[in-house]
């Protein structure tokens, strides 16, 4: 756990011990950094791995918007699209490509069926 959290083991003490008498703490702060170290790794990989998964076109939007930190108005001059077919059409999907290739998290979003309010669907 150590070698793959990318610390020492210095860095990862569990209970500092000062010898004044404490309440038990419920968590214990070095198993959290791990497992936030180890989720961060996790997301890492699986963002990557989505990333060659989507289409060349969603790939080269998603990397200007966030790898290369253009905003939406450089990216749409820049690949030769209109701002309406790139917000319409181009954005949503690349993220909609990104969201079915990103298997650790659903990042789909979901809108209410207006025909459910009705039934209680």
């Amino acid at each position: 756990m150590v070698r793959n959290s990318g610390r020492s083991i210095s860095d990862l003490k569990a209970v500092e011990m000062d010898g004044m008498p404490k309440s038990p703490s419920s968590e214990n702060t070095a198993d959290r950094r791990i497992v936030q170290r180890l989720f961060a790794e996790q997301v890492v990989k699986r963002t990557i791995e989505a990333f060659s998964h989507v289409s060349d076109r969603s790939k080269q939007v998603l990397s200007m918007l966030y790898i290369e930190e253009f905003t939406d108005g450089m990216c749409y001059r820049a690949i030769g699209y209109e701002k309406t077919q790139y917000f319409d059409k181009v954005k949503p999907h690349a993220l909609l490509e990104f969201a079915d290739a990103y298997l650790l998290d659903d990042l789909h979003i979901y809108k209410e069926r207006q025909d459910s309010k009705k039934t209680g669907v």
